[in-house]
């Protein structure tokens, strides 16, 4: 996986962050070429708000199938 920017995405149920969890990991990376690491699993994408190089998701999930979606999966009941 690259090295260069990952984050850790967290969801909040109230503004205290009481009720804070790990929904995902966060890669984007250093140059607009992903890397053929994965394959068709590994779904790099870029979002309209990014600066357009490829980023991907891990959600921490117990599905594989939904755990490289590129939006947060309705599993984790984020909304």
């Amino acid at each position: 996986m690259p090295n260069r920017d990952a984050r850790l995405l967290e969801s909040a149920q109230d503004r205290d962050c009481s009720g804070c969890r790990l929904v995902a990991a966060v890669y984007r990376l250093p140059t607009p070429r992903p890397p053929r690491l994965g394959g068709p699993i590994i779904r790099w994408h870029g979002h309209e708000t990014g600066n357009g190089l490829p980023m991907t998701h891990v959600w921490f999930t117990n599905d594989l199938r939904s755990a490289y979606a590129f939006k947060a999966p309705r599993e984790l009941r984020l909304q």
